[in-house]
């Protein structure tokens, strides 16, 4: 069953309203086999400096109210207000309480801005070896005050999951596969870079057509349905995702070469940033 990858989660929060609308996302992973939910809240300490002991003080007052919401809708949990760096924080105890996955949330008036997106994402999903799921926030338009509005579920109902044919991609088939009896459909998609040489480009999409079909084989009992395009896979990727209204990307991390932002793989990295949907970044 795929209930061992959800039994122990960590959320860290920073007490927005977008944090505290997270919470209420994790309800859906009972079903999967939820047993534990930590909650972390680090202070900053090159933010906070002297007054790092004032909010922590704080912090651990509202976490208790985090707490006691999980209780109200019968989640256990554990919570950690912790001085330190942010990013190496939330990884460090993703490993220290071996949790199964680390959720996190974002806004996306600007998503390269979004407040837990881009360098604390890169290097947990780099540095915890543990799945990260990225739920996205999206702000209201029309409202006269900064509002967002959850467009976190239900998360497995419709996933995407983009496949290159490699070993690793394939395996992502694997992971989601238990998963079939909380979903409607899924989607498989490939995506063909364009090249200047455009000669052969249909006898590549015939053959990527069948084997995506193949890939579809395994997942016995759901309905899949299959899609190959060309150009930027991260731009085809999300613009398939919007028209199908898919639920969630489900991603394969690759680890290319040694720049920064391409840890995760040029793709990974840049939906985290254009995508308004849920991402599941699988390392």
């Amino acid at each position: 069953m795929w209930d061992y990858m959800v039994k122990r989660i960590l959320i860290p929060v920073d007490f927005t309203i977008q944090s505290h609308d997270l919470l209420g996302c994790v309800d859906q992973f009972k079903a999967l086999g939820l047993e534990k939910i930590i909650l972390l809240h680090v202070v900053d300490i090159y933010h906070a400096q002297g007054l790092a002991p004032m909010f922590e003080k704080n912090a651990n007052e509202v976490i208790k109210e985090y707490k006691q919401y999980l209780e109200n809708i019968d989640i256990d949990s554990q919570t950690f207000v912790i001085q330190g760096e942010v990013k190496s924080t939330i990884a460090n105890v993703g490993n220290e309480y071996d949790v199964d996955c680390i959720i996190m949330g974002s806004t996306i008036k600007n998503p390269v801005k979004g407040r837990m997106l881009g360098r604390t994402t890169d290097y947990v999903a780099n540095n915890s070896g543990k799945m990260l799921l990225v739920e996205k926030y999206k702000l209201q338009e029309g409202s006269k005050e900064e509002t967002y509005e959850k467009v976190c579920n239900p998360t497995f109902k419709r996933p995407m999951v983009p496949l290159d044919f490699s070993n690793k991609s394939l395996e992502v088939i694997a992971k989601i596969a238990p998963l079939q009896n909380y979903m409607d459909k899924i989607y498989l998609i490939n995506v063909i870079k364009k090249t200047k040489d455009i000669s052969g480009i249909e006898q590549v999409k015939k053959q990527n057509e069948s084997k995506l079909a193949e890939a579809g084989n395994k997942l016995e009992g759901i309905n899949v349905e299959t899609i190959v395009s060309t150009g930027n896979p991260a731009e085809e990727i999300n613009k398939s995702a919007d028209a199908k209204d898919a639920t969630l990307i489900v991603l394969r991390a690759s680890i290319k070469g040694m720049i920064k932002k391409f840890l995760l793989g040029s793709t990974a990295y840049n939906l985290l940033n254009k995508t308004w949907k849920p991402i599941l970044i699988i390392p």
